[in-house]
């Protein structure tokens, strides 16, 4: 089998919960709701890999303390107690996977303006437009540049195991509806603390996405 990547999007944070764009690292911490969503993702992890050769995360804080707490998860043992067992897996926070920047005038605000403005980024987003982000924000493309690079470089530093990727939303989205051969796939909501699984197989544009935001465990073993 193929080594894979698993995106996990961070758990609920407090600019979540208020409904603010957050994009600028360091963001806003984990709610306690976040904090059991990430080592509930963790215990998932476990029915989707045991042969993790590295685990990344962003360098926003709430990737940071998801990935420590998914990890804490993905070792318990029994799968009730938390931090029972951490698995000793090479851990890395790197740059270059933050989220896509909606700008200084929409980071950190929930008007409706900024809203109206996320969703016409969004559709373009969704619809693979490169060019597409709020005024004065990054724009797919731009992301992918940075984002691309950083992902590939971990992936090989894995060592032909998977690789674990706490990241976020938007991020996934852009890169999915770039990176995969069916597309089709890619519009549900991506939930905080759900997990994809990429097959890096062939080019980019031609990978395969056997599992996308799943909050439950998937029908295989790995």
């Amino acid at each position: 089998m193929v080594a894979r990547m698993i995106l996990m999007r961070h758990g609920r944070t407090y600019s979540n919960a208020r409904k603010h764009l957050d994009t600028r690292p360091p963001g806003a911490e984990l709610t306690e709701i976040g904090r059991q969503q990430a080592f509930d993702a963790g215990r998932r992890l476990r029915n989707v890999t045991s042969d993790i050769g590295l685990a990344v995360c962003s360098i926003a804080m709430r990737a940071q303390q998801s990935l420590n707490l998914a990890l804490l998860g993905y070792g318990a043992m029994p799968l009730d107690v938390p931090g029972v067992g951490k698995p000793n897996i090479p851990v890395e926070v790197i740059s270059g996977i933050h989220e896509i920047f909606v700008g200084a005038d929409y980071d950190d605000v929930d008007s409706p303006e900024a809203h109206r403005q996320y969703d016409i980024a969004f559709e373009g987003w969704q619809s693979g437009d490169l060019s597409a982000g709020l005024p004065g924000g990054e724009t797919a493309g731009e992301m992918l540049d940075r984002y691309v690079p950083a992902l590939m470089d971990a992936y090989e530093r894995a060592n032909g195991k998977d690789l674990f990727v706490v990241t976020h939303g938007a991020a996934i989205r852009v890169l999915c509806v770039h990176a995969l051969a069916d597309t089709s796939i890619t519009g549900p909501h991506i939930d905080n603390g759900s997990l994809t699984v990429i097959e890096p197989v062939g080019e980019f544009g031609q990978w395969r996405c056997p599992m996308w935001a799943s909050n439950t465990s998937p029908l295989y073993d790995a």
